[in-house]
């Protein structure tokens, strides 16, 4: 029962850290122009994505044979593999849009030396 709970709770904090990360984004997209979100968040997605996908493959493969290698005891003795994989999707999600964030930001940054090189 209580690894039902803690999977409840991290899927809020799931839902929750969406709502923020995606909020940040629109904001970071509204202080460069505020044109064209949708098509920026759109393409500044795939690289961090990427990144995560890879990273919480191995992650996963090793939870799954260090929960094999226990396999001839209880199940109550490897429930950390299910705690620890509900516990990974927000630090995954939070990392995500951290790295979506700080895109948005350089992409700020070039926007803006391209429009002073453009009045200039």
């Amino acid at each position: 029962m209580a690894n039902v709970a803690f999977s409840s709770c991290c899927s809020l904090l799931i839902a929750y850290l969406t709502y923020r990360g995606a909020k940040r984004c629109f904001l970071e997209n509204q202080a460069i122009d505020g044109a064209a979100f949708f098509e920026r968040f759109a393409v500044l997605f795939v690289p961090p994505m990427m990144r995560l996908m890879a990273a919480f493959f191995l992650i996963s493969v090793l939870i799954v044979y260090g929960g094999m290698s226990w396999r001839d005891e209880s199940p109550a003795d490897v429930a950390w593999v299910s705690y620890v994989t509900s516990a990974l999707g927000p630090v995954v999600i939070f990392a995500f849009y951290s790295m979506l964030g700080r895109s948005f930001q350089r992409l700020g940054a070039i926007v803006r030396v391209a429009k002073s090189a453009v009045s200039q």
